[in-house]
């Protein structure tokens, strides 16, 4: 790439671009370096390119000391739970199933309700949302739901809810009981407000505290 980029013109997408300067910034020496100084750039479809494919950094990632050991030691508990939750979600599919055949519809749809927030591509579920009204029945108890602010009732159950939409993954109090029943104070997020407050007593208490403090 380095005899690609010493040429007048060169000719590449945006993220090739992007990365080789990611990767140049991570060079430990000249020898290393790809780019040459670049002077202009016409850009194809500039609006997408600054605006809706800005929306999704260019990273790169590389091996962290101690993170095997980290991996070797978590793996096993995310395993664990997510053989939990597949069990669940396998019970919650042949409940909703038993009630649909007993036409208690609405029950059935809060049960295959919480098999879409649990695992959105079980194929069970799949192969239910095929039916005729099955679909739209789950998308009726999630907005009675949603409206009457009852959501929490549908994820209680569950040890944690998948969000295909934002691509995340979220524990629920019951998912993080059963991961770490000892270290709850883990997953508990600090307000940084009340922490500096904190500080800022302590500092008004004790000033050389606060120069101890100032160096951890």
């Amino acid at each position: 790439r380095r005899e690609a980029y010493e040429a007048d013109v060169v000719f590449g997408t945006n993220t090739q671009f992007g990365f080789d300067y990611l990767y140049d910034n991570m060079a430990f020496g000249a020898d290393e370096l790809v780019q040459s100084d670049l002077h202009y750039a016409i850009i194809d479809e500039v609006d997408s390119v600054l605006i809706d494919e800005a929306r999704t950094p260019l990273i790169i990632s590389g091996a962290v000391s101690g993170s095997t050991k980290v991996y070797q030691k978590s793996n096993p508990m995310v395993e664990g739970l997510v053989l939990k939750q597949t069990g669940l979600i396998n019970r919650f599919v042949s409940e909703a199933e038993a009630l649909l055949k007993e036409e208690k519809d609405y029950e059935a749809g809060i049960k295959l309700l919480q098999v879409q927030r649990g695992a959105p591509k079980n194929r069970k579920l799949m192969r239910l949302q095929q039916e005729e009204g099955i679909k739209r029945l789950i998308e009726k108890v999630e907005l009675d739901f949603m409206r009457e602010k009852r959501m929490p009732e549908i994820d209680e159950d569950l040890l944690y809810v998948i969000d295909e939409k934002s691509h995340t993954a979220d524990l629920t109090d019951k998912g993080r009981l059963s991961l770490s029943p000892e270290e709850q104070d883990f997953f508990v997020i600090r307000d940084l407000s009340i922490e500096i407050q904190k500080r800022e007593e302590d500092e008004r208490r004790c000033p050389s505290m606060g120069a101890i403090l100032a160096t951890h």
